[in-house]
């Protein structure tokens, strides 16, 4: 099942906190920047049904990689378990046939 597209930044925080408790706390400058890079990274054209949970899962992973986040990474790497879940959806989003250039061009 699809997940609504939150429409500003206040319901994307809502709505990511609410996924990921583990980061409540984290400063909202910090959130918003890596929200800002996780949804240039997942176009919602490509992402389709998944673009909410593909932003979710990179931002995440984004806020995981940060210095006060080392706990959350795998293994000391770079890997986290966000990526792991966005790599498995990334497999679902890049399958399929795509229309350059869209229907309308038909």
């Amino acid at each position: 099942m699809a997940l609504a597209t939150p429409t500003n930044n206040t319901e994307w925080l809502d709505l990511f906190v609410v996924a990921f408790p583990e980061y409540a706390d984290a400063p909202q400058s910090l959130m918003l920047s890596k929200l800002d890079l996780a949804k240039d990274r997942t176009p919602a054209d490509i992402w389709g049904t998944l673009y909410v949970q593909g932003v979710l899962y990179l931002w995440a992973h984004l806020l995981a990689q940060s210095p006060q986040s080392e706990a959350m990474k795998l293994d000391g790497g770079t890997s986290t378990i966000y990526k792991q879940e966005r790599d498995r959806m990334a497999q679902s989003v890049a399958s399929g046939y795509r229309v350059a250039g869209g229907i309308g061009h038909l």
